[in-house]
């Protein structure tokens, strides 16, 4: 398990008390004050999930697979980077990862959103890796384009091709909410494992290809459904692999929204 969270104009104490529900004592917990309030980070296990470096934390599963899979980055090669390059230099990191510069209380992560933090709805002061609808990173959002050889199920068929073959489905439904629903399927229900991996998830839905095509639902699954089934997957110490998000779908996506909009005109 992973969690991150701020607190602007919070002090330690406060953004303790007010995220404490998602911690419980299974978890290393660190919350320390900064000139614009403070942060937290929480991980569970006898390996954690962050680091923090000078001004950088960064906290996850980032993966060097454009995909996301399971070939991981270390933690002080993304802090390298960022040091070198700056915020952008997380735009080229896959899998579920956030990254914080602790100095200007600002977020950072991969296009993919599946960490992204966002507000709490009962304090926009508090950011964090937990909410119920995420802010997505800028410059992640598909740009439509015509390409006359594109389609969708081709990108399904290659977003198949790129994941990891799945196992055994792993649900992560939790029988109250409803919030992983995207176009009248259960995004919860299609989760399985990847081996020989012991701590990755992959997402498969059986509706990607109409979810994709629809704007709407694909901004709601974005920003809502995909970053929630992280943080349940990350709750029970899974990352879960997402690779219809990752760097190369999102490059394509546009291109199947514009030929939608091109036939339809016609």
């Amino acid at each position: 398990m992973v969690f991150v969270a701020t607190g602007h104009s919070l002090g330690p104490a406060q953004l303790l008390s007010r995220v404490a529900q998602h911690l419980n004592e299974e978890h290393n917990t660190t919350v320390l004050p900064t000139s614009w309030g403070s942060w937290l980070v929480a991980s569970a296990g006898t390996t954690p999930r962050w680091r923090q470096r000078g001004q950088w934390l960064v906290a996850g599963w980032p993966s060097a697979d454009p995909w996301g899979g399971p070939r991981r980055l270390d933690f002080d090669t993304v802090i390298d980077d960022l040091d070198r390059f700056g915020a952008p230099a997380m735009t080229m990191v896959a899998g579920p990862a956030i990254g914080l510069n602790i100095e200007s209380g600002r977020w950072v992560g991969p296009l993919n959103g599946l960490m992204a933090p966002g507000p709490d709805p009962s304090d926009h002061r508090i950011m964090s890796t937990a909410a119920p609808r995420r802010h997505l990173p800028p410059g992640s959002e598909p740009i439509g384009d015509h390409s006359p050889g594109f389609s969708l199920a081709k990108l399904e068929r290659e977003i198949t091709q790129r994941r990891p073959t799945p196992g055994v489905a792993v649900p992560l439904v939790e029988p109250t909410s409803t919030t992983t629903v995207v176009g009248g399927c259960d995004w919860a229900r299609d989760v399985f494992e990847i081996r020989p991996t012991n701590d990755m998830l992959v997402s498969a839905p059986s509706n990607l290809a109409d979810v994709l095509a629809d704007p709407l639902l694909t901004e709601h699954a974005r920003s809502v459904v995909a970053p929630e089934l992280t943080w349940r997957a990350a709750r029970r110490g899974w990352a879960l692999h997402s690779p219809h998000f990752e760097r190369p779908a999102l490059d394509q996506i546009g291109f199947g929204w514009s030929n939608i909009s091109s036939r339809a005109a016609q």
